[in-house]
């Protein structure tokens, strides 16, 4: 039996040496022989990882898990064990997350950014045609 439905990103933490898959079914640890799971039963749409047991994530809340659907932007400090909410529950699923020193990128429809996970403005893009 497949224990994570479908695979929607990865990442790999140095600090832990740990192989993150964010799955259907949660957080999995898939660098040891045996594959470990992670906290609650979430679907992890959008997922990134800065390290240090720090990691970020959005998508739908599981069988039991105490999450507004969509859930926005959650964070979970220790590891991927617990999720804490920190913006725009209820409204954004995004589904593709990027961190950077400067902050939270991440795309529900519309590109928005925050430095703080709490206050988010829409990223202005311009698509350059292409050249001669």
């Amino acid at each position: 039996m497949n224990p994570f439905g479908h695979v929607h990103g990865l990442a790999f933490d140095e600090d832990t040496e740990q192989l993150l898959l964010a799955t259907h079914n949660g957080l999995f640890d898939v660098a040891a022989d045996l594959i470990e799971k992670l906290g609650p039963t979430i679907d992890l749409m959008g997922f990134a990882g800065t390290g240090k047991d720090l990691y970020y994530a959005s998508g739908h809340p599981g069988p039991g898990a105490d999450l507004p659907n969509p859930m926005g932007l959650i964070e979970s400090s220790d590891g991927g064990k617990t999720w804490q909410e920190l913006s725009r529950q209820g409204e954004s699923d995004f589904h593709t997350l990027t961190v950077s020193e400067d902050g939270v990128i991440g795309f529900d429809g519309t590109l928005r950014k925050t430095t703080d996970g709490k206050e988010w403005s829409e990223v202005e893009t311009q698509v350059q045609p292409p050249g001669p």
